[in-house]
């Protein structure tokens, strides 16, 4: 299965992750990790952009060091996001959020 091994071949998995689950509580657990995790990546590389144009010349390359390394890692969990998200529609166990609205498989319930 394309998918699982795309999934696996990346040995930077969490703790207990197992890509290869059907369970779609465990799978919509993994897509709010990821996307907890993104935030905190994106606050962080918005507080080094603040500090990169207060340091001085000298620690400059420094702190873009430190803002490339943090970017990078953001683009790794955006990449096991968009893997969970796609277990969630092959699993046909999608939540919307904003809308208010689960569907499994054909049936949708909306939620008040």
């Amino acid at each position: 299965m394309e998918v699982r091994e795309q999934a696996t071949s990346d040995d930077r998995l969490l703790d207990r992750e197992d890509p290869g689950t059907r369970d779609p509580e465990v799978v919509r657990r993994w897509t709010a990790v990821y996307a907890e995790l993104i935030a905190f990546k994106q606050d962080l590389i918005s507080r080094i952009e603040l500090e990169h144009r207060a340091a001085d010349p000298a620690a400059k390359a420094e702190v873009s060091l430190d803002l490339d390394l943090v970017k990078r890692e953001k683009a790794r969990l955006e990449g096991r996001l968009s893997f969970w998200r796609f277990r969630q529609l092959l699993l046909g166990d999608v939540m919307d959020e904003g809308g208010g609205s689960l569907s499994v498989r054909s049936a949708t319930a909306r939620c008040s």
